[in-house]
């Protein structure tokens, strides 16, 4: 459990958790390799922004389902049955990265230890059991089979 703290920073704070529009590029940090090399206690500042950062590209409000007619135009990102459980899930993984995030951070500069493989636990224990029934939730009857739905795909990663 400790060699997997050790690499859930670097792993989380690499993801592509982005949407590329407006002013994405200007931000900074986008990257953990941003903060520095080695990661250290000066780096703290840093991973604090960069924590921001990829918060704010996860935003789950950005998903709209396909019913919704208050956009223009009206973007299709997600079925009626999948929308309700997407957020949640959403919400969840952000709970997840941002508790595993701080944990990391607070590892830079000392070792891992039986509380933080806890905690760590703890934290992968609320996220599964939050979004676990999620993927076997039946689809809604009638709904269109687009090829990306945010189930089809997780189903697909997960067989």
């Amino acid at each position: 459990m400790a060699t997997l703290v050790r690499f859930l920073l670097p792993a989380l704070g690499a993801g592509v958790l982005r949407y590329p529009d407006g002013a994405f590029e200007s931000r900074f940090p986008l990257h953990v390799d941003e903060c520095g090399s080695p990661l250290g206690l000066g780096s703290v500042a840093c991973l604090t922004d960069l924590r921001q950062h990829l918060l704010e590209d996860a935003d789950c409000n950005r998903v709209i389902c396909d019913n919704i007619m208050t956009s223009t135009p009206v973007e299709v990102y997600a079925n009626r049955s999948d929308w309700a459980p997407f957020k949640n899930l959403c919400g969840n993984l952000q709970e997840f990265f941002g508790g595993v995030f701080d944990l990391g951070v607070a590892l830079l500069g000392r070792t891992p230890t039986a509380d933080d493989e806890r905690r760590l636990g703890a934290l992968w224990e609320v996220f599964s059991g939050a979004s676990g029934g999620w993927l076997n939730l039946p689809d809604e009857d009638g709904a269109p089979a687009y090829a990306n739905t945010t189930r089809s795909v997780v189903r697909r990663h997960a067989a």
